[in-house]
Formats: C-alpha cells, structure tokens, sequence
C-alpha cells in the first residue's frame, strides 16, 4: 500500500494524458486531466488482463478503495470474476429494493381488483395507504417476519378488531400474488390463523316465538305479488 489520504486528496495531472497513481495489488487511482479521480483493480481472469471500477473519489475513500479491493481478490481467489460477481450483486440489490411490500402490493391492486366493488376498492385502499404501507411498505417482500406482520396487525386492531382481519387477508392476497409472480417464497399470513382477536359477529334479527312465526306465514301466503317474488317468500324460512 504506497498511498496515503492525504496523497490522494492533494494529487493532480498536470499533462494532458490521464495519470494512474499505484497502491499495489493491481489497485490504483485513475487520474483524468478534468480533475476527476477514479478506483480501478487491474487483475487477469482466464488469461485475459480485466480492469474493474471501484468507484469515484472522494465518494469512495481510500479505505473503502481497498476494502472493495479486498473484496475483489478473494473472489478471484475463489476462481469468481470480480467485475460479473459486481454486476450481478447491483442486479439482486436492485431487485431486493423494487420487490417491496408496497410496489408489490400496488402492482397486486392494479391487476387483481379493479373488478370488484367500488366500496371494496376503497376500503382495501385505505387499509392498503394508514395500516400497511407506513410500516411495511419499504421493506422487501420477502424479509418480512411473522412477528413483524402480527406486530402491525395487532396496531389495527387496537382501533377496529374487525380491519385488522380485512388487512391479514389482504396482506394474505398480497402474498400469494408475490408467489404467482415469482418474489415470494410463502404467505406468512397463513401462520396468523387464530392469533387476531375475534370478530363480534352481528345477528340479524329473527322471530323466536312460534305465534309470530304463525303470523309471518299467514302473511306470506297471503301476499299477492309477482309469482317470483311469492316464491322468494315462500322459500325463505326454510333457510
């Protein structure tokens, strides 16, 4: 290692061609005529001489320089081509980054319900915008734990028993999209079954006592509708 910081700091062309500065190992600092200072790694793969850029000074320094160097050599040593092992690090990072919860989930709600109801597509929206995205929503899709999901649900549900289950299922919706499309392994809602609170169940109103039962037949039988709607009449008490 032959370069300081205060060397790379301090150090300019002055000729018109492009000057390297060495730090031994292959790595040096590319020094282009306009002022612009840039890492490479010279190295040979396969018998052919490659250069790899490691980044732009001072964005990176000259210890993360070598750091990325390091890096570099034992990947070679390895039998690995730095420069595609690289590329192919940005590629899984990017991909990491766009397969969020919410570019997820957004992409699933474009495709998948614009045919239902309008007073479904808002609720689920609403849910989707105040009880998801605020703390699911950068992260990528498939690094959410169950406890991570159980811990936003049970945030709902403090306020509505009931949208904490509309959630878990769209979040549950949301997942098996993930997997038809290939960025999700499993649904972890599925591992939530019985861990929300239960719903309070709303009975509609029935007749319990057997002369008001009387009266209600009387009265259908003696309706003088449509025959369709008689017949609808007819059949309803035997569900």
């Amino acid at each position: 290692m032959k370069l300081s910081a205060t060397a790379v700091k301090n150090a300019r062309t002055s000729s018109e061609k492009n000057k390297k500065l060495a730090d031994g190992g292959g790595l040096y600092l590319l020094l282009h005529k306009n002022g612009s200072k840039y890492w490479r790694y010279d190295y040979r793969y396969l018998s052919k001489r490659r250069t790899q850029a490691l980044g732009t000074y001072p964005e990176v320094s000259l210890q993360a320089a070598r750091k990325a160097h390091m890096d570099s050599r034992s990947l070679l040593a390895d039998g690995l081509d730095p420069s595609s092992s690289r590329r192919l690090a940005k590629v899984q990072a990017k991909a990491v980054s766009t397969n969020t919860f919410e570019s997820i989930a957004s992409e699933w709600y474009s495709n998948k319900i614009q045919d239902k109801s309008e007073s479904y597509k808002v609720r689920t929206l609403r849910i989707l915008r105040q009880g998801l995205f605020p703390y699911l929503g950068r992260r990528p899709i498939n690094e959410i734990s169950t406890q991570e999901l159980l811990a936003v649900l049970r945030r709902i549900e403090t306020r509505t028993v009931d949208i904490a289950h509309r959630a878990k299922q769209t979040v549950g919706q949301v997942y098996r999209y993930g997997i038809a499309i290939g960025v999700a392994d499993r649904d972890i809602s599925a591992d939530l079954t019985g861990a929300l609170k239960v719903r309070n169940k709303k009975h509609h109103a029935a007749i319990t006592e057997p002369t008001e039962l009387a009266k209600l037949l009387v009265a259908i039988y003696a309706y003088r509708g449509t025959p369709t709607v008689s017949t609808a009449l007819k059949l309803s008490p035997l569900n």
